[in-house]
């Protein structure tokens, strides 16, 4: 077991006290967290100013008031007002507003325009205006943009700006002069485009989940949704890194025969478990850092009651139990081969395998006791992976499943650990060509 330890401590010293982890695994994900911080605080987008003559050809000058009263400079976004609201209820609408002004375009706050109405004849003329800087843009309405018995939704307007315009300015044009003949068609109705604005406001609408114990709780769907992919792809990352570095240290040796070296003071099961648990050490480090990168989103939904005690220690009991998977894979991939280029070729089934977690995450987040759910679940090395969306996912799993499932899962890891071992023993010795599967397999009984 000291010899173990030994190789286990060599492994994590030559990994983590290295410029190259300390650069990629603690320097740069603080920097890319501070530049994002930095670029939304300094960096913010600012609108050119809209200036200039816009022309309107519109059937009895329907839209000319209307998109001069709808033409307005547009006000920068603030936080919206939360006072009153719970912490669920705050956050949600947090988050929803946050969705609603990253989609939208850039504010234009200055604006100097003035609109004028035109006749059809003179399209030919504004558009050279346009292109020698005369006029701004031209909004043209279609003859039967007022007409309901036709088709509302058509393409009833077009806007025509100079090659040069930005984004803002095309994006604030038509949605003012979608607005502006919207209003127009009410007004043509004897109908008041306040009112009906009024009446048509969206609600806002709070979700209340009844859960066990006659507790209620309020829904926070994006934030739901998000949460069980965010903690199933962090597992992910640090298991398949720690296990990426495994594979190339193993065939690093090899291939310098450094093992052979190593293999004279111990034995093939010590280096493999003393290798294992020196990246399992090295697995910590790395998801120490990714979760003190994103303390702020664990404190958020631990306030918000998302995640409890219980799922940390489960979400720690599947890390380790996939970094086992992950890392049985990997040495005894990396044992058989010689270089990369052959670990590539072996590693393509593994690798698709593994990524069916990414292909389902909606699906298990949707439906946790589906069908689909159900069965992968018992497949590894995919159970750690499935355990995870499934256990954060909004319905509850049966205690005795996710017992079945920790006690099924570390006996497929065991079990997983111990086939690496017959493939190590065999392969970390043998150099020249690589061998195929079937070899592989063969090796598993050999004494």
């Amino acid at each position: 077991m000291n010899k173990t330890w030994t190789v286990a401590w060599r492994e994590f010293r030559h990994t983590v006290f290295t410029k190259a982890f300390v650069i990629g695994v603690v320097i740069a994900p603080l920097c890319f967290g501070a530049i994002v911080i930095l670029a939304s605080i300094f960096l913010q987008p600012e609108a050119k100013p809209l200036v200039g003559t816009i022309a309107v050809i519109s059937p009895d000058d329907a839209i000319t008031e209307p998109l001069r009263e709808s033409l307005q400079p547009e006000k920068p976004s603030s936080l919206p007002d939360i006072k009153g609201l719970s912490a669920e209820e705050a956050t949600d609408v947090l988050l929803s507003e946050a969705s609603a002004s990253s989609a939208s375009q850039v504010a234009v706050t200055k604006m100097d325009i003035d609109i004028v109405s035109m006749q059809a004849s003179r399209i030919d003329e504004i558009k050279k205006g346009i292109r020698d800087g005369s006029y701004t843009a031209l909004v043209v309405v279609d003859e039967e943009a007022l007409d309901l018995d036709g088709e509302v939704n058509g393409n009833r307007v077009r806007i025509y700006v100079s090659p040069d315009s930005p984004p803002s300015h095309t994006e604030l044009l038509e949605s003012s002069s979608r607005n502006a003949l919207v209003e127009a068609r009410l007004s043509s109705q004897g109908l008041d485009p306040g009112l009906v604005q009024r009446l048509t406001a969206r609600p806002r609408v709070t979700t209340v989940r009844l859960v066990e114990g006659g507790d209620e709780k309020t829904e926070i769907g994006d934030l739901r949704r998000f949460l069980p992919m965010a903690f199933m792809m962090l597992v992910w990352i640090t298991t398949f890194i720690s296990g990426n570095y495994l594979l190339t240290s193993t065939i690093e040796e090899k291939s310098n025969r450094v093992m052979e070296v190593l293999l004279s003071a111990v034995s093939p099961m010590e280096l493999m478990s003393g290798k294992i648990l020196g990246y399992a050490m090295v697995t910590v480090i790395m998801v120490a850092m990714f979760s003190t990168v994103l303390i702020a989103f664990l404190i958020l939904v631990s306030v918000l009651d998302l995640i409890t005690p219980l799922h940390i220690v489960l979400l720690l009991i599947y890390l380790v139990m996939a970094y086992m998977m992950i890392a049985a894979i990997m040495a005894g991939i990396g044992s058989a081969v010689s270089d990369l280029r052959d670990a590539q070729t072996l590693l393509g089934p593994v690798s698709f395998a593994v990524m069916i977690p990414l292909f389902l995450m909606t699906i298990i987040a949707e439906e946790p006791n589906g069908t689909v759910a159900l069965v992968t679940t018992y497949i590894p090395p995919l159970t750690p992976f499935m355990m995870i969306l499934r256990i954060l996912a909004t319905e509850p799993i049966n205690p005795m499943e996710i017992a079945f499932s920790i006690a099924w899962g570390f006996t497929c890891a065991v079990a997983m650990i111990w086939i690496a071992s017959r493939i190590f023993r065999i392969g970390v010795l043998m150099q020249g060509k690589p061998p195929n599967p079937i070899e592989m397999f063969r090796w598993i009984g050999y004494r």
